[in-house]
């Protein structure tokens, strides 16, 4: 059983304001959530309006789906770009790149999903700019409808 949310987000660009729709999507039965916001799908971490809908759906605990080994104090890995606190990796050359990637890259999936053009654009050049680099392509999920 699901239920869904309609979640209105003012946003300003170039000083003008403008009202954004974000869909949150909650079942019951698995208590997980799918938001078109993505932050958790991007990011690992769940957006503001998800746990706007948990509380009113009365959840009272978080599904262990969304606590990622990643954000473990006790997970050792090589190499990680994301902040922690309790890492002093502040002035790390590799996490300020890493994070203005991430800026830009959000900016442009923001503006890319509002068409199926522009989302396939975008695809087409991620998919060039693999093979460029010739990294492998690890997860190739077809879009959702």
């Amino acid at each position: 059983m699901f239920s869904k949310y309609m979640v209105k987000e003012e946003c300003i660009r170039n000083g003008q304001s403008d009202d954004k729709m974000n869909e949150i999507v909650f079942d019951k039965v698995t208590q997980q959530i799918r938001c078109t916001y993505l932050l958790f799908e991007f990011r690992g971490i769940l957006c503001q309006y998800s746990f706007l809908v948990l509380a009113q759906e009365k959840v009272k605990s978080v599904s262990h789906h969304y606590f990622l080994k990643r954000w473990s104090k006790r997970i050792r890995q090589r190499h990680t770009y994301i902040r922690a606190s309790y890492k002093h990796n502040n002035d790390d050359p590799d996490v300020e790149r890493y994070d203005f990637m991430c800026m830009r890259f959000y900016e442009i999936a923001e503006v890319a999903c509002q068409s199926e053009n522009g989302t396939n654009f975008v695809l087409t050049q991620l998919d060039s700019m693999f093979a460029t680099l010739d990294l492998p392509i690890l997860n190739n999920p077809s879009l959702p409808s």
